[in-house]
């Protein structure tokens, strides 16, 4: 019998992953950001005694003659508001087919061994890839899934060189803003904004009760950031948000922008989304974020701030930045997690 040319090795401690592997994530540090965060995390929390829970794995695919090369590592895990979909990144920029074919095929068989087919709702990868999973997902399962992916997004990054020059403040007639980190008295008001940013990422909507739960777990953790609006004599309004909840050694990403609809149009979130990059790359090289495809007014923004790849002329066509699909499998044949 033919060995396989690929090794996949399922790894349940964090520590133990990084101690074998942590260079295929350090040295790729914005596209493994989808997992590298969370990986240093539950490492920190073994090494201060926390057990080993095997709900949560990685799963290594690397080629039998090179086994210290990392082709492909995919997650299954778990965050604070429920599971994780399935993430899959690579250090390797130069995939094609033959290349992505074998491999996902392999991972889809081992993930086979360690889970209940419920566990995978979703998979979220750069769209090659995820597409590959879902198709072998769907031979190896008989589960289909859905031909609108849940979320079909372009993956940026911004850095202290691609930074765009601050751009001179609006001047609004009486009105006045900052720009701060959310504090315990803001949790009742960002509930209302995760909500809202909730509402927009079918089937991932919230409860008030979740939107709550998340917008303490943001500020508690020194996650969000708040953009303040008065204007004249009302009460002082946090106009939008911002959130940062996946930061590594050098790299931290920007995983919620959200704008009160009431006050859109006075260019809120750009000047949030500024600052916030501005104080993350006093110490990080990159801020890396995704941002849909269908939403032209944020990629706008993004670029004005100084995303790079996200210009109409040159959209994608700026090394690292690539698209990345998350596809749900039907929901009738899953649980449905949070993330």
């Amino acid at each position: 019998m033919t060995s396989s040319p690929f090794i996949a090795t399922t790894v349940t401690s964090a520590t133990s992953l990084l101690h074998a592997y942590r260079n295929a994530f350090s040295h790729n540090a914005r596209n493994s950001n989808i997992m590298y965060p969370h990986l240093l995390k539950v490492a920190k929390m073994e090494r201060q005694g926390a057990p080993t829970d095997s709900s949560q794995f990685w799963i290594v695919c690397c080629s039998a003659t090179k086994p210290d090369n990392v082709d492909f590592v995919l997650s299954c895990t778990d965050g604070p508001l429920g599971t994780y979909p399935i993430f899959i990144f690579s250090p390797r920029c130069d995939m094609n087919s033959d290349f992505i074919t074998p491999r996902i095929k392999l991972l889809v068989e081992t993930l086979l061994q360690r889970i209940d087919v419920r566990r995978a709702y979703s998979i979220f990868a750069v769209e090659p890839v995820s597409r590959a999973f879902a198709n072998f997902w769907r031979l190896a399962t008989g589960i289909g899934y859905y031909p609108e992916p849940y979320y079909a997004a372009m993956f940026s990054y911004c850095t202290r060189t691609s930074r765009a020059p601050r751009r001179q403040n609006t001047i609004l007639d009486n009105t006045t803003y900052h720009l701060r980190r959310a504090v315990t008295t803001d949790i009742p008001t960002v509930t209302i904004l995760c909500n809202g940013f909730a509402s927009t990422a079918d089937p991932f909507t919230q409860t008030l009760e979740q939107s709550a739960r998340e917008a303490e777990i943001l500020v508690n953790n020194q996650q969000l950031w708040v953009h303040t609006i008065k204007e004249g004599n009302m009460s002082e309004d946090i106009a939008s948000i911002v959130a940062v909840t996946r930061d590594a050694d050098s790299v931290a990403a920007i995983t919620k922008v959200y704008t009160n609809p009431k006050w859109r149009a006075r260019r809120c979130a750009e000047r949030l989304v500024r600052y916030v990059c501005d104080q993350l790359l006093e110490t990080k090289e990159s801020v890396v974020l995704y941002v849909a495809h269908d939403n032209n007014a944020a990629r706008k923004v993004y670029d004005r701030v100084g995303f790079l790849g996200l210009k109409k002329e040159a959209y994608g066509n700026v090394p690292g930045v690539e698209p990345w699909l998350e596809i749900g499998f039907d929901r009738e044949s899953v649980d449905l997690g949070m993330w």
